[in-house]
């Protein structure tokens, strides 16, 4: 979502953290977030915040509870726009949006990795895990990041060199970790358990876990195939014989929403 993500708030994540790193800047990554999106979604076509030739599909929801409508119309009664929340600027109320292609999830693997597994020059390793990156020092005495030692099912641990560079994408407790298993993190703590010590960084220390509410809960009166979607006692109403036969037969239903998030908004309290 190159808006949401970087029109509004990275900015002041970049200043944060890269402000020493060239190619971080909003004007820098923002073509690339255009670049990955493929948004099929009418009145956003035009927009100069969403790409439409890129591999990841981007749609509205086939199915949208009525309370959702609701919502939506009420905000508008309140002097608030429905809005592009992932354009220019997010204040106001907006239906959620997913990476989906034909309303079904558009996952990184569907996008990216299916149109091009039978490449030749592409190896997926499954089943395989990932002990450390190898680390020495170039003739200038550099540290410079050569491989990986990687196990796959019960064979011994084999280190894999690289050409030319190594991607870590092991998320946000799975990367920090990797990183000090390398020997890269906080010094006493890989002393601590015997990793030898590469550099010093605080790796890891900037973990945040963020505040959630769950909000209000109301209980609106609807047919059974328009059933708003929660949880409790809702969710086993959404998933049953009839929902499912809506959902394969005409690829509509409440099967093809989005549970917990139909719609958002930004709004000024100041």
């Amino acid at each position: 979502s190159p808006g949401w993500s970087y029109k509004a708030v990275l900015p002041y994540f970049i200043i944060l953290l890269f402000s020493l790193s060239p190619g971080w800047s909003y004007k820098d990554v923002l073509p690339y977030f255009i670049k990955s999106e493929s948004v099929n979604i009418s009145s956003l076509l035009s927009s100069p915040y969403h790409g439409r030739e890129g591999p990841l599909s981007v749609e509205e929801f086939r199915y949208y509870s009525p309370i959702t409508e609701a919502f939506v119309a009420s905000a508008e009664e309140l002097g608030y726009e429905e809005t592009d929340i992932n354009g220019e600027q997010q204040r106001g109320f907006s239906r959620a949006h997913g990476t989906l292609k034909e309303g079904l999830r558009c996952s990184s693997s569907k996008a990216y990795l299916r149109p091009i597994i039978a490449r030749r020059n592409l190896h997926v390793s499954l089943h395989s895990h990932v002990y450390k990156v190898q680390i020495e020092q170039d003739p200038d005495g550099e540290l410079r990041a050569t491989g990986v030692v990687m196990k796959k099912g019960r064979k011994d641990p084999v280190l894999i060199r690289a050409r030319r560079e190594i991607v870590i994408s092991a998320g946000a407790i799975g990367s920090p970790q990797l990183l000090m298993l390398s020997g890269i993190g906080p010094v006493d703590h890989l002393k601590e358990v015997r990793i030898p010590v590469l550099q010093d960084l605080p790796v890891g220390y900037n973990l945040q876990d963020h505040i959630a509410m769950g909000g209000t809960t109301y209980l609106i009166e609807s047919p059974p195939e328009t059933l708003p979607l929660g949880a409790g006692t809702v969710l086993p109403r959404i998933f049953t014989i009839d929902t499912l036969m809506v959902f394969l037969r005409n690829y509509r239903g409440p099967l093809y929403g989005l549970p917990f998030c139909e719609g958002m908004a930004f709004v000024n309290t100041k």
